[in-house]
């Protein structure tokens, strides 16, 4: 786990498909009722497949004034 480093748009290929690939899967599941369903299905397949996802506050602050 020392290899652990933020994903940019500069990640390889294979990345960015299994990105994509996971995203598509989450959008499509039936279990889906709102969109905290749909985050929680999400965070479930990322970590399935070796993803961990971490929450950086202070890059959500511009979002939130964005609002």
């Amino acid at each position: 786990m020392n290899d652990i480093k933020p994903l940019t748009a500069a990640m390889d290929n294979l990345l960015a498909w299994r990105l994509g690939e996971i995203t598509s899967k989450a959008a499509a599941s039936k279990d889906v009722g709102d969109y905290i369903d749909r985050g929680l299905i999400l965070l479930r397949m990322l970590n399935e497949t070796g993803f961990v996802v971490y929450h950086d506050p202070a890059a959500s602050l511009g979002q939130e004034a964005a609002k």
